[in-house]
């Protein structure tokens, strides 16, 4: 099974997994089990994102963001990555709410890129 790359790219989206391979030490049967487990948990994420948003919960969105983004520095796709530093700080302000409306938006478009190119050069199913 030597079908995965460090870096994973399409026209939208670009994946550094480099750090993902060197905590599996390259076991791509590990590599695949930490990724259906992201890919679980960022569908998790991206409903705790809604749910958050929609009940002004803004201290739980700064949470949830705060966890997407920790898992970020292991999947790191860095536009993603840095729209979680952005929803985290606005978050902690609460005096932006539409901006944050925007950016939780597009941080949904980009995680589902980011899920749909996992999953077909994965081949995993999601």
């Amino acid at each position: 099974m030597s079908f995965l790359h460090h870096i994973l790219r399409n026209d939208n989206v670009e994946i550094d997994l480099r750090i993902l391979f060197d905590i599996c030490d390259n076991d791509q049967e590990q590599i695949l089990n930490l990724t259906r487990t992201f890919l679980n948990t960022s569908f998790v994420n991206i409903n705790k994102l809604e749910q958050f948003f929609s009940t002004k919960d803004l201290n739980q969105l700064k949470l949830t963001a705060h966890r997407c983004r920790s898992s970020l520095s292991v999947f790191m796709y860095k536009d993603l990555y840095d729209l979680f530093i952005k929803i985290e700080s606005l978050a902690k302000e609460s005096n932006e709410v539409l901006y944050l409306n925007e950016l939780i938006k597009e941080a949904i478009k980009k995680y589902l890129s980011m899920i749909d190119l996992l999953n077909l050069e994965l081949n995993l199913n999601f």
